[in-house]
Parts: C-alpha cells; structure tokens; sequence
C-alpha cells in the first residue's frame, strides 16, 4: 500500500512504497495483458506506480524518495518569492530554480503551494476593489449632497449678484488685508458669532467683499442672509405698522451671519435708528453681522440721527468684531479712465 499522503519524508530516505504482494498482482496482471490504467483501478495506487513496477521491473520493499509530495512553509514562501520574481508566473522554472536550491518537486507541487497565495491575493485584490468602488461611491454621494447644500445655501442668501473671493482684485485694492479676509473665509468668526465691518468710500468693493465671504461661509455650511440697509429697515418699519415686528426680528435673527450692505448711504429717521438697534440685540454674541458702510463710526451718529442709540449699536458691534478699511480708487471710476470718460485725477 501508499505511505500516508500527509506525511511527507525528507529527500534521499528510503521508504516503503508498496508491498511485494502488490507488485506480484501488478506484474501478474499486466502479463495477463491488463493495462496500466486497469489495473491501477484495480489495485487501488497510481498509474505512475504501476509503470514504475511493471515496465521499469523495479523491485518491491524500499525505494529512494526522490520528489516529495508538499514543501514546508519554507519552501513555499521561496516557491512564491520565485513565481512573482525570476520565475515570472512560470510554475516550471520555478520546479527548475527549486531544484538548483536541493528541493526536488513536481511541477504539479510548485503549482499547489502556490495557488492557495494566488486565491489570497485575487480576493484581497477583490475586496480591495469593491472597497475602492464603494469609497468612491460614497465620496460621490458626499459630494452631491455638499454641492446641493451649498446651492441651496447660496439661493437662500438672495446675494445680489455672483462674486467670488477668487475674483477680488487684491493688487488694486493692496490696503485690504489679504490674509484676514482668507482667515474671515473660513467661516470660523461665524462659530464664534463674531461681527465683520467693512469701511471705505463708494466703489472699492466692499460689497463684492461681503458677497464673496458670505459664499465662502455658505460653503463652510453656515446660513446667510444677504440685504441692504435700505431694504432692511423698510422690512422692520412696515412688520411694525403691521403689528409683526417680533416676526420680522426673529426672521433677521436665524441666519449664521446677516450681511447687511451700504449702511450709511441714506440717513436714518430716529424710529429706524430705534429698530434696528433691536436687531442688533438680538443677534448681540448669537449671531454675526457683515456691514459694509461708506461711514466711519465717528459719523453714525449723523447717519443714525440719535447718538445714544449709535453708540449702543457700535458697542455691540465693535466687542467682537473684524475690521477692514479700504482705502483706494473706485472699480468703477477706473474703468471709466481707461475708457477716457475721466481725467487721470479725478477721484469718485
């Protein structure tokens, strides 16, 4: 009978291959004109050991174990290094190059040991796939909803026109502090219900300012409301007529950052002053305000036309707050001089 197929014998030993019975029936049988396969069928044992027997006329008891029937962890190891390397994937030469090192195995040995680490590396190389595939997807998904949001987002905030940070022309403005209004772009004054002011004369983009920064906070996914002054205080005047003043503040009160544009272009009456000091309270360390005005603070006063009550909105205003003074030409005024509409020193 066949040694035990688990149990692999070290090369050059001797051991027992089949009985002499065995190859007495083999040799029988095959003179009786059996053939190799038939009798392998027979007997129970390999076609290669009926041949061994029957036409090499070799002799039953010990035989040298000349190929053995697995490689050790070891040889396995190097049969892989060999395949993915010198050998290129070719289970023969890797037979060949084992050999050269004192392993003797068959081909078809090579080719067991290492198909179990092929089967490990396409399912790894599988997984890894799908893994890619679903991070991918998920990133996707991620991504559609961020674009939705900040579109929605910017639709909400009603900003009058598209302008970008990106768009700015820092060289022609070079008194705006660049680094601060990237810093402001972050969005992180907003979590800290910090206030924004933005001064300077008419033209030098203090509104295209205040839109870009309130796009960026958008899309650092804060709320944003944008209105001008004029605007603002026709809407508290006419919810207070109506009796919906508490409405109309709670309204101006829930956007992350209120951008409010032009203040100080038309003067106040004393009732408006009065409203939008109440908003002002309200949003006070709750929420961020952007001004953008054309008046520096010694003047709001004047435009407010009550200088308590000026003084009690620049206090609340200026406690946390950015500022930002422009001082330079007009976009506008500029482009009208390169057209020869105005003279080389005329200032808007």
């Amino acid at each position: 009978m066949e040694p035990d197929r688990g149990w692999v014998a070290p090369l050059d030993t001797e051991v027992p291959m089949v009985d002499s019975e065995t190859v007495r029936l083999m040799k029988e049988l095959s003179q009786r004109g059996w053939k190799l396969k038939r009798i392998a069928r027979e007997l129970g044992v390999a076609r290669n050991t009926v041949r061994h027997y029957v036409r090499d006329d070799a002799s039953a008891g010990l035989q040298k174990h000349i190929a053995c029937r697995r490689l050790d962890e070891q040889q396995r190891a190097e049969a892989r290094r060999l395949l993915e390397g010198p050998a290129a994937g070719n289970a023969v030469v890797v037979k060949r190059l084992l050999c050269e090192q004192g392993v003797e195995a068959s081909v078809r040995t090579v080719q067991r040991a290492v198909a179990e680490h092929r089967q490990e590396r396409r399912a790894a190389q599988t997984e890894q796939t799908y893994l890619d595939f679903l991070d991918g997807l998920l990133r996707e998904e991620v991504g559609s909803k961020q674009r939705k949001r900040i579109a929605m987002g910017i639709q909400i905030a009603h900003f009058p026109s598209h302008k970008t940070l990106d768009d700015f022309d820092f060289g022609f403005q070079p008194s705006v502090d660049r680094k601060l209004v990237m810093e402001l772009a972050t969005g992180r004054f907003v979590a800290q219900a910090d206030n924004v002011l933005l001064f300077g004369p008419p033209g030098v983009g203090k509104t295209h300012l205040s839109i870009g920064l309130g796009r960026a906070v958008v899309e650092a996914g804060h709320s944003v409301l944008f209105v001008t002054a004029t605007a603002l205080l026709a809407m508290l005047a006419r919810a207070e007529t109506e009796g919906k003043l508490g409405e109309q503040l709670t309204f101006f009160t829930k956007p992350k950052l209120l951008v409010i544009d032009e203040l100080g272009y038309l003067p106040f009456e004393k009732r408006s002053a009065h409203l939008f000091f109440q908003l002002v309270v309200r949003r006070y360390e709750r929420g961020s305000m952007l001004v953008t005005t054309n008046q520096p603070v010694t003047q709001w006063g004047q435009v407010l036309g009550d200088e308590m009550i000026a003084a009690a909105i620049l206090d609340r205003l200026l406690h946390h707050s950015h500022t930002i003074v422009i001082q330079g030409e007009s976009y506008r005024l500029k482009h009208k001089k390169r057209a020869g509409l105005l003279g080389a020193t005329q200032r808007g």
